[in-house]
Protein backbone atom coordinates (compact mmCIF):
# COMPACT_ATOMS: atom_id res chain seq x y z
CA UNK A 1 0.00 0.00 0.00
CA UNK A 2 2.86 2.38 0.79
CA UNK A 3 4.51 1.63 -2.57
CA UNK A 4 1.19 2.22 -4.35
CA UNK A 5 0.80 5.52 -2.50
CA UNK A 6 4.27 6.58 -3.65
CA UNK A 7 3.37 5.65 -7.22
CA UNK A 8 0.23 7.80 -7.04
CA UNK A 9 2.01 10.80 -5.54
CA UNK A 10 4.82 10.60 -8.12
CA UNK A 11 2.78 9.76 -11.23
CA UNK A 12 4.76 6.54 -11.55
CA UNK A 13 3.90 3.29 -13.28
CA UNK A 14 4.11 0.22 -11.06
CA UNK A 15 4.04 -3.56 -10.78
CA UNK A 16 3.29 -4.78 -7.24
CA UNK A 17 3.15 -8.45 -6.26
CA UNK A 18 1.64 -8.35 -2.75
CA UNK A 19 2.42 -10.89 -0.07
CA UNK A 20 2.66 -11.05 3.72
CA UNK A 21 -0.70 -9.34 4.11
CA UNK A 22 -0.42 -9.05 7.90
CA UNK A 23 3.07 -7.52 7.97
CA UNK A 24 3.92 -3.88 8.66
CA UNK A 25 0.37 -2.82 9.50
CA UNK A 26 1.79 0.24 11.29
CA UNK A 27 2.99 1.83 8.03
CA UNK A 28 1.07 4.80 6.66
CA UNK A 29 0.27 5.73 3.05
CA UNK A 30 0.85 9.26 1.75
CA UNK A 31 -2.24 10.57 -0.03
CA UNK A 32 -3.59 13.96 -1.18
CA UNK A 33 -5.28 15.72 1.73
CA UNK A 34 -7.84 17.53 -0.48
CA UNK A 35 -8.44 20.51 1.77
CA UNK A 36 -9.57 18.62 4.87
CA UNK A 37 -9.07 20.58 8.07
CA UNK A 38 -5.83 19.46 9.65
CA UNK A 39 -2.48 20.40 11.06
CA UNK A 40 0.07 21.13 8.35
CA UNK A 41 3.77 20.53 8.93
CA UNK A 42 6.42 22.11 6.71
CA UNK A 43 8.85 19.35 5.78
CA UNK A 44 12.25 20.17 4.30
CA UNK A 45 14.22 17.80 2.06
CA UNK A 46 16.42 16.50 4.91
CA UNK A 47 13.36 15.63 7.01
CA UNK A 48 11.79 13.86 4.02
CA UNK A 49 14.91 11.70 3.66
CA UNK A 50 14.86 10.81 7.35
CA UNK A 51 11.18 9.85 7.24
CA UNK A 52 8.71 10.59 10.00
CA UNK A 53 10.30 12.50 12.84
CA UNK A 54 9.23 13.86 16.21
CA UNK A 55 7.55 16.88 14.59
CA UNK A 56 5.53 14.52 12.36
CA UNK A 57 4.35 12.48 15.32
CA UNK A 58 2.97 15.64 16.93
CA UNK A 59 0.92 16.44 13.81
CA UNK A 60 -1.40 13.45 14.05
CA UNK A 61 -4.89 14.53 13.06
CA UNK A 62 -8.18 13.15 14.32
CA UNK A 63 -8.22 10.28 11.80
CA UNK A 64 -4.78 9.07 12.81
CA UNK A 65 -3.08 10.39 9.69
CA UNK A 66 -0.32 12.97 9.50
CA UNK A 67 -0.50 15.96 7.20
CA UNK A 68 2.36 17.66 5.40
CA UNK A 69 2.94 20.64 3.18
CA UNK A 70 5.75 19.47 0.94
CA UNK A 71 7.53 20.40 -2.28
CA UNK A 72 7.00 18.32 -5.37
CA UNK A 73 9.94 19.08 -7.67
CA UNK A 74 8.90 16.72 -10.45
CA UNK A 75 8.18 17.29 -14.13
CA UNK A 76 5.13 19.38 -13.24
CA UNK A 77 7.23 22.15 -11.72
CA UNK A 78 7.85 23.20 -8.14
CA UNK A 79 4.43 22.55 -6.62
CA UNK A 80 3.35 22.75 -3.01
CA UNK A 81 0.39 20.68 -2.00
CA UNK A 82 -1.14 19.12 1.06
CA UNK A 83 -0.36 15.51 1.76
CA UNK A 84 -1.65 13.23 4.46
CA UNK A 85 -0.25 10.05 5.99
CA UNK A 86 -3.30 7.77 6.11
CA UNK A 87 -3.83 4.36 7.62
CA UNK A 88 -4.18 1.53 5.13
CA UNK A 89 -7.89 1.30 5.99
CA UNK A 90 -8.31 5.00 5.12
CA UNK A 91 -6.33 4.50 1.89
CA UNK A 92 -8.61 1.59 0.93
CA UNK A 93 -11.75 3.42 2.13
CA UNK A 94 -12.88 0.63 4.45
CA UNK A 95 -13.26 -0.15 8.13
CA UNK A 96 -10.19 -1.39 10.00
CA UNK A 97 -12.07 -4.48 11.25
CA UNK A 98 -13.03 -5.50 7.70
CA UNK A 99 -9.45 -5.02 6.54
CA UNK A 100 -8.14 -7.17 9.40
CA UNK A 101 -10.58 -9.96 8.46
CA UNK A 102 -9.48 -9.85 4.82
CA UNK A 103 -5.83 -9.91 5.84
CA UNK A 104 -6.46 -12.98 8.01
CA UNK A 105 -8.28 -14.76 5.20
CA UNK A 106 -5.50 -13.94 2.72
CA UNK A 107 -3.01 -15.66 5.02
CA UNK A 108 -5.02 -18.87 5.54
CA UNK A 109 -2.80 -21.90 5.04
CA UNK A 110 -4.31 -25.06 3.57
CA UNK A 111 -7.31 -23.41 1.91
CA UNK A 112 -5.88 -21.79 -1.19
CA UNK A 113 -9.31 -21.14 -2.70
CA UNK A 114 -10.37 -19.00 0.29
CA UNK A 115 -6.97 -17.30 0.58
CA UNK A 116 -6.94 -16.66 -3.17
CA UNK A 117 -10.33 -14.94 -3.06
CA UNK A 118 -9.22 -12.76 -0.15
CA UNK A 119 -5.94 -11.88 -1.91
CA UNK A 120 -7.81 -10.96 -5.09
CA UNK A 121 -10.26 -8.83 -3.08
CA UNK A 122 -7.37 -6.99 -1.41
CA UNK A 123 -5.73 -6.44 -4.80
CA UNK A 124 -9.01 -5.09 -6.21
CA UNK A 125 -9.39 -2.75 -3.23
CA UNK A 126 -5.82 -1.55 -3.74
CA UNK A 127 -6.41 -1.00 -7.46
CA UNK A 128 -9.53 1.00 -6.58
CA UNK A 129 -7.58 3.07 -4.05
CA UNK A 130 -4.90 3.84 -6.64
CA UNK A 131 -7.54 4.96 -9.15
CA UNK A 132 -9.38 7.08 -6.56
CA UNK A 133 -6.27 8.77 -5.16
CA UNK A 134 -4.64 9.18 -8.59
CA UNK A 135 -7.71 11.19 -9.58
CA UNK A 136 -7.40 13.37 -6.46
CA UNK A 137 -3.68 13.86 -7.10
CA UNK A 138 -4.37 14.89 -10.71
CA UNK A 139 -7.03 17.38 -9.53
CA UNK A 140 -4.57 18.95 -7.10
CA UNK A 141 -1.85 19.19 -9.76
CA UNK A 142 -4.17 20.75 -12.32
CA UNK A 143 -5.38 23.37 -9.81
CA UNK A 144 -1.86 24.28 -8.71
CA UNK A 145 0.19 24.16 -11.92
CA UNK A 146 -0.14 26.77 -14.65
CA UNK A 147 2.51 25.16 -16.87
CA UNK A 148 0.69 21.85 -17.01
CA UNK A 149 -1.88 23.19 -19.46
CA UNK A 150 -4.36 20.63 -20.69
CA UNK A 151 -2.01 17.70 -20.08
CA UNK A 152 -3.38 14.83 -18.03
CA UNK A 153 -1.98 11.50 -17.00
CA UNK A 154 -4.33 8.58 -17.47
CA UNK A 155 -3.80 5.44 -15.43
CA UNK A 156 -4.65 1.94 -16.61
CA UNK A 157 -4.78 -0.49 -13.66
CA UNK A 158 -5.05 -4.25 -13.98
CA UNK A 159 -4.67 -7.35 -11.83
CA UNK A 160 -2.72 -10.19 -13.43
CA UNK A 161 -1.72 -13.67 -12.31
CA UNK A 162 1.36 -15.73 -12.99
CA UNK A 163 1.84 -19.51 -12.64
CA UNK A 164 1.28 -20.68 -9.07
CA UNK A 165 4.39 -22.86 -9.37
CA UNK A 166 6.47 -19.72 -8.81
CA UNK A 167 4.52 -18.60 -5.72
CA UNK A 168 1.15 -19.04 -4.06
CA UNK A 169 1.11 -15.23 -3.91
CA UNK A 170 0.68 -15.13 -7.69
CA UNK A 171 -1.19 -11.85 -8.18
CA UNK A 172 0.24 -8.58 -9.51
CA UNK A 173 -1.30 -5.13 -9.53
CA UNK A 174 -0.06 -3.29 -12.62
CA UNK A 175 -0.40 0.42 -13.30
CA UNK A 176 0.44 1.84 -16.73
CA UNK A 177 0.56 5.59 -17.33
CA UNK A 178 -0.35 7.43 -20.48
CA UNK A 179 0.03 11.19 -20.90
CA UNK A 180 -2.68 12.83 -22.95
CA UNK A 181 -3.06 16.38 -24.14
CA UNK A 182 -6.50 17.83 -24.58
CA UNK A 183 -6.20 20.16 -27.56
CA UNK A 184 -8.89 22.47 -28.78
CA UNK A 185 -9.64 22.05 -32.45
CA UNK A 186 -11.11 25.00 -34.37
Amino acid sequence: DVALGHAVMNDAAFVICPCCFRSNTHLRVMIPNNGEESVVVDVDEKEQEEGMNEKDENAINSSGGTDHLTKNDNKHGNLRHHLKFATVAEWLNMEEVQLDCLRLLAEIQGDFEMAGKAMHTLCALRAGAVARHHGKSQEMLSRKSDDRGDESIDLDISIKTFPIGFSTRNLCIIGRLKTTTNMEVD
